[in-house]
């Protein structure tokens, strides 16, 4: 199978300047790398999956299909083969058990430290997560809105949100899109993401969870404690954007930019991409903290003299 389909506000309409160009690849697993990077060339946003991961994500049941489904363009199906393929994926609406792994990763992630830089990936990673707690809340019920300004409205009718809390949620977006094009501001964002996460935890029914410290979030989190892989590589990415001078290594550093960057392409959620997160996670921790120590000494060396002065 090989096909080459566009997708995404660029078919539904709505699109806008922070909108991607969202375009799928099927091929074989050994030309992805020469076709993500002749599209990416050309401004679009690729994702390549191969014969085998599209049956995979048939079986499981994945809305990423229901999407291709109902907002795409072939621009190019040998023998047909995508389309009649993509015409036998039915809907399998998500499972409770779904709903939950969605909504623990949600407060996981309101959790986060308010921690400057950090706020912009965590504005980021909010949104993506809101996003796809909502589509796989309205495909539950057989309702399938992918479209961004769509979903927005669907949130308000839904929850009866005032037009004010609904667009939080796009000035989420609107910060995913700087942060993912231009990286982390000087500024926080942090108090769009406190409204927002006030807004979410009446959703939820929940209580809005209290922060944890920098030195909690980075050291005490367990290496399974994560919902998903995906989970565990946007969190290795925080502590990156926390402590952005450690480096584990030219080679290191190399792979998990890619896996960041494209997911899809890095097998960022295989066993072996698994393994080398946890890896790379317990090798930039032990680092980070030997930074740390070592700022803690050269203050209490600078702080001795005053001490014995009398002035500290």
């Amino acid at each position: 199978m090989y096909a080459v389909v566009l997708f995404g506000s660029q078919v539904s309409g709505g699109c806008d300047g922070r909108s991607d160009q969202d375009l799928l690849v099927v091929c074989e697993s050994q030309d992805k790398s020469k076709y993500i990077k002749k599209y990416s060339d050309k401004g679009y946003s690729v994702s390549a999956y191969t014969k085998k991961q599209l049956y995979l994500m048939k079986r499981h049941g994945s809305l990423f299909l229901q999407h291709l489904k109902i907002e795409s363009t072939i621009l190019h199906d040998k023998d047909n083969l995508f389309g009649d393929f993509i015409g036998t994926c039915e809907l399998t609406p998500p499972q409770d058990q779904e709903m939950i792994r969605c909504m623990n990763s949600l407060i996981n992630t309101m959790r986060c430290p308010d921690v400057g830089r950090l706020s912009w990936w965590l504005a980021d990673y909010l949104f993506v997560l809101s996003r796809d707690y909502f589509v796989k809340y309205f495909a539950r019920a057989g309702q399938l809105v992918f479209n961004v300004n769509k979903l927005c409205c669907e949130i308000k009718r839904e929850f009866n949100l005032t037009q004010e809390e609904a667009s939080v949620f796009l000035d989420l977006r609107r910060y995913k899109a700087i942060y993912r094009d231009e990286g982390p501001k000087s500024y926080s964002v942090i108090r769009t993401i406190n409204r927002w996460n006030t807004i979410l935890s009446k959703i939820l029914d929940c209580s809005v969870p209290c922060r944890q410290d920098i030195d909690t979030y980075i050291n005490f989190r367990k290496v399974n404690a994560f919902q998903s892989t995906y989970e565990l590589l946007r969190y290795v990415e925080s502590i990156k954007v926390v402590h952005p001078h450690i480096s584990c290594g030219s080679v290191n550093e190399y792979i998990v930019k890619k896996m960041i960057t494209r997911p899809n392409h890095y097998s960022s959620t295989s066993v072996r991409g698994k393994e080398f997160l946890v890896n790379y996670l317990l090798g930039f921790r032990a680092k980070a903290n030997m930074c740390v120590n070592a700022d803690f000494k050269k203050s209490r060396s600078f702080l001795t003299p005053l001490f014995e002065a009398g002035y500290a």
